[in-house]
């Protein structure tokens, strides 16, 4: 009797990731070897063609073999859902409620799948070092990753597509994940929470310094002090662009106020036109937020500085981000100005 193929178009499908993993922990295994396996994967069983008649049933069974007729009919007697195994041997007739995956189907789902990563920048030190960090990370989850350099002196659209305001760039599966040096453990955390299927958790947002006199590294991201040379976190040194703050300004009392709420500018002394607040109901977090913000325009302008030093005639690309960075840096301070913070105009 010919058999028909049957797939699972189950959720973790759209998934693999989850199941090739099981798959290499009982290709690892003698062969023979049996895994039993819930419906959400997060536990599986190991037992011997021996011992499965006598284990309670669940949804998926693994089988590091060749899957026979006699091993059919006793996971269609227990109610298992789905089996994976190497390859179907001599069989007669085939469960209709059983969905069989080969191991093959399972690679060849995961290759449909493969998660990209695309590292975006210059031939300098820290998309090289961006670089390094992404290949380690190939290294560990192999055919589940592949990584790509993209040089953006030949492919600059790049720039206008993922909204790119600093190198390196770390872009996975089509979406702007990281810019600067990504620390190794982030990039690390995101892949296994695609393999899992989750939400990337946030990051936490970098606290305003107390002391607005210092530098943030650009390798590490740790806050130093002014007069520090060496980074406190990661020893490399202060890069040379970083100069002394200027003494703050006198600045006369602002004619609009702009509200972070509502992204609206509003004249001096008025409510928000959008959310009728006044500019003393704004709070501590929503100015933490635009500081954060500000940090970070500033930590990508000083990597940008950084590669330019190297070049001797900067490239239109590098000058159109620096100037891109400069104008998101005078506008929040304008923003932070508005609604009463005594900010100091960062000096380039």
């Amino acid at each position: 009797m010919r058999m028909q193929k049957i797939y699972w178009k189950g959720d973790l499908m759209e998934n693999p990731f989850l199941i090739y993993s099981k798959i290499q922990e009982i290709q690892k295994m003698k062969q023979g070897t049996i895994g039993i396996a819930d419906r959400n994967l997060e536990k599986i069983k190991i037992a011997n063609k021996n011992e499965i008649e006598n284990i309670d049933s669940d949804y998926f069974l693994f089988v590091n073999d060749r899957i026979k007729q006699k091993l059919l009919d006793m996971a269609s007697t227990k109610e298992y859902k789905v089996i994976i195994g190497r390859e179907l041997s001599n069989i007669e007739h085939f469960p209709a409620s059983i969905e069989f995956f080969s191991f093959g189907k399972i690679e060849n789902l995961v290759e449909e799948k493969k998660i990209k990563i695309e590292v975006v920048g210059f031939d300098d030190p820290l998309t090289n070092k961006s670089q390094q960090i992404v290949n380690k990370i190939k290294e560990e989850f192999g055919k589940l990753v592949s990584v790509s350099f993209i040089d953006l002196k030949q492919k600059n659209d790049y720039i206008e597509k993922y909204d790119i305001k600093g190198t390196p760039a770390i872009i996975i599966d089509g979406k702007l994940k990281f810019s600067g040096v990504p620390e190794e453990e982030k990039i690390r955390s995101d892949i296994k929470n695609r393999i899992k299927g989750m939400q990337v958790v946030p990051m936490q947002k970098t606290k305003k310094p107390q002391n607005e006199e210092g530098w943030k590294c650009p390798h590490c991201g740790a806050w130093n002090e002014l007069e520090r040379e060496i980074c406190a976190k990661c020893k490399k040194k202060k890069p040379k662009n970083i100069k002394a703050p200027l003494p703050l300004q006198s600045i006369s009392p602002p004619d609009r106020w702009w509200c972070p709420r509502c992204n609206t500018w509003n004249k001096s002394g008025e409510r928000c036109t959008g959310c009728n607040r006044s500019v003393s109901e704004i709070t501590d977090e929503e100015k933490d937020e635009l500081y954060d913000k500000r940090q970070m325009f500033i930590v990508q302008l000083e990597g940008i500085n950084s590669q330019g030093a190297d070049i001797d005639t900067p490239s239109e690309v590098m000058d159109r981000l620096k100037s891109k960075k400069i104008e998101n840096i005078r506008d929040i301070e304008e923003k932070l100005r508005s609604i009463g913070e005594n900010i100091k105009s960062y000096r380039l």
